[in-house]
C-alpha cells in the first residue's frame, strides 16, 4: 500500500511508547450513574444525545453537522436560556442559570466527539446498551461531496479500515482498550481514513509521481490549486468565555464594535446580578437592555456545494503512463512513494494545511485532533505493512 520510501517517523505501537497508541488518546475512568448529580447532562452532553439519537435511527448525520448547527445557531442551543419562560428562569438556582448560558460555550473542535464517546461508554457500563455501527457508506459520500473529493477515495478509505480489522462500532478497535483514543470514535476513524486515502491517491506535497500503466490511479490527478481556491474562505472565530476571563485590558482598544458588543453581553450575563437585593437609583434610571439573540449563520446551499464539486472535478487532468525508468535512467516516483506523515500541526503548510483545516471544520474536530488521528491511522498502516512483509518472508 505504502512505499518503503515513506517519510516521517514510523514508531512501534505500544502503551506509553509515543507511537500510534500514545497519540490522540485520553483517559476515561468508569463512572457510575447511580448518584443524583452524575446523570444530569452537561452542555455538550445535550448535543451528544441528539447525535446518539440519530445513530440509533441510522440517520446519516455527522457529529460535525450537530456541532455546526449548534455553533451557527441553527438549532436552539446558543440562546437556550431565551427559550425558558421568564417566570421559570427567575426561579432557577444559580448553577441552573449558568448551565443555560450556552451562548459562550466553547467550540474549539473535538469537545462533542469526546462527549459522544463518554456517553456511549456510560450507557454501555451502566445499562448494557451498545450502540449500533454508524452508517458508514452514506457518511463517506457526504464527506466526499462536501470536501469536493474524487469518488475513487471511497473505496480506498473503505479498504484501509478493513485491512486493519477496524469497525465502525465503539470502540473501533474492538474490545475495551486500556486507554481510549480518538480513533476509537467511529466517525473519527472514518474521517481519518478519507484523509489517508486522499493523501495516497492524490498527493498534496508537490512531489511528481507518474502512473505505471493506464489502470494506475495516478492517471488522474487533482489540481489542488483549484481545490484550494474553492475553499479559500475561512470561518470567523469569536473568543470564548475563557478568553474573555483572561483577556488583557489593552486588547479591548483594538476590538471592533461587534466584538465590544459581544464582550459587554458576556459581562452582563455572567458578571452582573440579575436579581439584586437593593436596587440602586442608577439601575432604575439606566436599565440594561435585553441581549439580542445571535444571528443564524447559513450553510452553503445544495446548488453551491454541487457547483464546487463540478469545478474541482473538471479541473482534474490526465497523466500518461511512464516506464519504470526514464530516458536518463532516473527513478520514477510511483503511487505511495515518499508518502508524508504529519505528527504536529506546525508541520503543516500550504495546501496541505488548508486541506486539514477544511476536513477538521466539516468533521467538527480541532486541527490538532485531526492531525493526531490521521497520524495514528498512518502508523497502524505502516505496522500492518511491516507485519505483512514479515509474513511473506516467512512463507517464502
Amino acid at each position: 500500500m505504502f512505499s518503503s520510501q515513506a517519510q516521517g517517523p514510523v514508531e512501534e505501537e505500544g502503551e506509553g511508547a509515543g507511537g500510534a497508541e500514545g497519540v490522540g488518546e485520553w483517559t476515561r475512568k468508569s463512572k457510575s450513574w447511580a448518584g443524583e448529580i452524575w446523570p444530569l447532562p452537561g452542555v455538550m452532553d445535550t448535543l451528544a444525545l441528539v447525535y446518539l439519537g440519530c445513530v440509533l435511527r441510522q440517520e446519516p448525520v455527522r457529529i460535525g453537522d450537530v456541532f455546526r448547527w449548534a455553533k451557527n445557531n441553527q438549532i436552539p442551543f446558543l440562546g437556550a436560556i431565551d427559550y425558558v419562560p421568564k417566570e421559570w428562569r427567575d426561579r432557577l438556582p444559580g448553577w441552573g442559570h449558568h448551565a443555560l448560558l450556552t451562548r459562550y460555550a466553547r467550540f474549539h473542535g473535538g469537545e462533542l466527539h469526546r462527549a459522544v464517546a463518554d456517553l456511549m461508554l456510560g450507557y454501555q457500563e451502566n445499562h448494557g446498551l451498545v450502540f449500533p455501527a454508524i452508517p458508514a457508506s452514506p457518511l463517506r459520500f457526504l464527506y466526499i461531496r462536501d470536501l469536493a473529493l474524487p469518488p475513487e477515495v471511497y473505496q480506498f478509505a473503505q479498504k484501509t479500515c478493513r485491512l486493519l480489522g477496524m469497525s465502525f462500532l465503539f470502540p473501533a478497535r474492538g474490545g475495551p482498550p486500556k486507554r481510549y483514543r480518538l480513533l476509537d470514535i467511529p466517525e473519527v476513524l472514518l474521517v481519518a481514513s478519507l484523509v489517508v486515502a486522499t493523501k495516497h491517491l492524490y498527493p498534496l506535497d508537490g512531489v511528481e509521481r507518474f502512473p505505471r500503466d493506464h489502470d494506475d490511479p495516478l492517471c488522474l490527478q487533482m489540481d489542488w490549486a483549484v481545490w484550494e481556491s474553492e475553499f479559500s474562505t475561512r470561518p470567523e472565530k469569536k473568543p470564548g468565555i475563557l478568553q474573555y476571563e483572561h483577556m488583557d485590558p489593552r486588547e479591548i482598544w483594538s476590538m471592533s464594535k461587534g466584538e465590544l458588543d459581544e464582550l459587554l453581553n458576556w459581562f452582563q450575563e455572567t458578571q452582573i446580578d440579575k436579581h439584586p437585593t437593593d436596587e440602586l437609583e442608577v439601575d432604575r434610571l439606566f436599565p440594561l437592555e435585553d441581549i439580542q439573540p445571535l444571528p443564524e449563520i447559513p450553510e452553503p446551499t445544495q446548488e453551491e456545494v454541487e457547483a464546487r464539486v463540478r469545478k474541482v472535478q473538471s479541473s482534474m487532468r490526465r497523466v500518461p503512463p511512464r516506464p519504470d525508468r526514464g530516458e536518463m535512467g532516473e527513478n520514477i516516483h510511483r503511487l505511495g512513494s515518499h508518502y508524508r506523515c504529519y505528527k504536529e500541526v506546525d508541520e503543516l503548510e500550504g495546501v496541505v494545511k488548508r486541506f486539514y483545516e477544511v476536513v477538521a471544520e466539516v468533521a467538527g474536530l480541532s486541527l490538532r485532533d485531526l492531525v493526531r488521528a490521521v497520524y495514528s491511522l498512518e502508523q497502524l498502516l505502516f505496522e500492518w505493512q511491516r507485519n505483512e512483509k514479515r509474513r511473506l518472508r516467512a512463507e517464502g
